[in-house]
């Protein structure tokens, strides 16, 4: 991974403590390990009031609580950093206050990113396809590709997921009349009514205008 200037490859990842922030940050080191040249940049982003993760400030987030986010951050970093080698590692670690999805953007757009990495709940439904607001936004609005990390489904999940997409079981009745006829037709009586379309109103332009004797109402 290499940028085509030669200069090191960049990466932006997103953290918040929360387990798919360690997913997010995991998979980001595997993806620095594979080249000395990449630059990690490791974000928190902190709410004004309530911090970040096991920093809380006793009252407005300032300078002193984000080098505490700092330090917490170089703490779960050196713990999963030994899986690799640190030696190979450059990386910068950066805390700010603010909307998480602006200022993961904003950081990737300073740093030059090629890759953002960030985590997301897997849910299901029509939830599924909005990912979360933050990711969501950052995939929106990013000027470089955006690596979504989210947790492992398991077995349970998956099993339910997959019903939910089962399609619909053939009629009973269809289904013997195809046997009857040998494929001739294919749908029982029910299902062999012509749809009728839903009645649809316009108006024309060569209708003058109407006069109140016109209406039924005023007939007598």
């Amino acid at each position: 991974m290499r940028r085509p200037d030669n200069r090191p490859f960049s990466i932006v990842v997103g953290f918040d403590f929360s387990e798919l922030g360690n997913l997010a940050l995991a998979e980001a080191l595997g993806l620095a390990s594979l080249n000395q040249r990449t630059v990690l940049h490791i974000l928190g982003v902190l709410d004004a009031s309530e911090g970040l993760g096991p920093v809380r400030p006793e009252r407005k987030s300032d300078d002193e609580t984000t080098e505490a986010v700092q330090a917490e951050i170089k703490v779960v970093l050196e713990e999963t950093i030994q899986k690799y080698d640190p030696s190979r590692f450059r990386f910068y670690i950066h805390a700010r206050i603010g909307e998480p999805a602006e200022e993961i953007i904003r950081l990737a757009d300073e740093a030059h990113a090629d890759l953002i990495v960030i985590g997301t709940h897997g849910r299901s439904g029509i939830e599924r396809l909005l990912l979360g607001s933050v990711s969501e936004r950052v995939v929106r609005h990013a000027g470089c590709p955006v690596l979504v990390m989210r947790p492992k489904r398991e077995p349970a999940d998956t099993d339910a997921d997959d019903q939910a997409y089962q399609p619909e079981l053939a009629c009973a009745h269809c289904v013997v009349r195809r046997l009857e006829t040998d494929g001739a037709e294919w749908w029982c009586a029910e299902h062999a009514r012509t749809y009728v379309h839903p009645h649809r109103y316009s108006y024309s332009t060569n209708i003058g205008p109407i006069e109140p004797d016109d209406w039924t109402i005023f007939n007598k």
